[in-house]
């Protein structure tokens, strides 16, 4: 935080700190200039939460410079670009601060371990070659013309519309549609034959 007057004075956070400053108003015929910089925090401890340092330049000598003399403004004769230090803020870094709860330090001796040799196969295993049983294997098209695996069906559903609150509708199920492509499934699906 920096402020464009220098400051010859700190306060707030930066209280006690050295401003070394030597300033005054020559466009004034000012010999001394009083400038308090101040800077406040609710919560923060200098020292403790954060460092606080001045932050010093150079300033003009033709404004900030200091008069010969209270109340006079002596003309320049001749241009002069000369300039004196002065303080013109300060700077805030915070100080880490170690966590709360932490961990107790452990000893490096704690991660001591003993190798284990390993060795992985790397060989391809070939996956089985999968057969369809003979016997047991049925046509998934039976799943909606069986009259059978039907009723089996209608009576589920007339069991769980029974169980369910009256709000949900449970939908009515037209598997027929799935026999007006022979190709809806490209081959036939291995999940059925879980189990065998």
């Amino acid at each position: 935080m920096q402020s464009v007057i220098p400051c010859t004075e700190f306060g707030g956070v930066a209280k006690g700190l050295d401003a070394e400053t030597q300033c005054g108003i020559r466009p004034m015929g000012k010999t001394n200039l009083h400038s308090v910089f101040s800077v406040t925090a609710d919560g923060i401890l200098p020292g403790k939460h954060v460092k606080v340092s001045a932050i010093t330049g150079e300033v003009p000598d033709a404004v900030w410079g200091k008069s010969e003399k209270e109340g006079l403004i002596p003309l320049p004769q001749t241009p002069k670009r000369e300039t004196v230090k002065a303080a013109l803020g300060i700077s805030i870094v915070s100080i880490p601060q170690d966590p709360v709860n932490v961990l107790p330090p452990i000893a490096i001796e704690k991660f001591k371990y003993e190798p284990i040799s390993k060795s992985v196969d790397w060989a391809v295993v070939e996956r089985p070659e999968y057969v369809r049983p003979e016997g047991r294997w049925s046509k998934y098209s039976t799943i909606w013309t069986d009259d059978s695996v039907k009723q089996r069906r209608n009576d589920i559903l007339e069991f769980l519309r029974q169980q369910m609150p009256p709000d949900l509708v449970l939908n009515e199920p037209h598997l027929e549609r799935l026999s007006a492509t022979e190709d809806y499934f490209q081959q036939q699906p291995e999940m059925n034959a879980v189990g065998y």
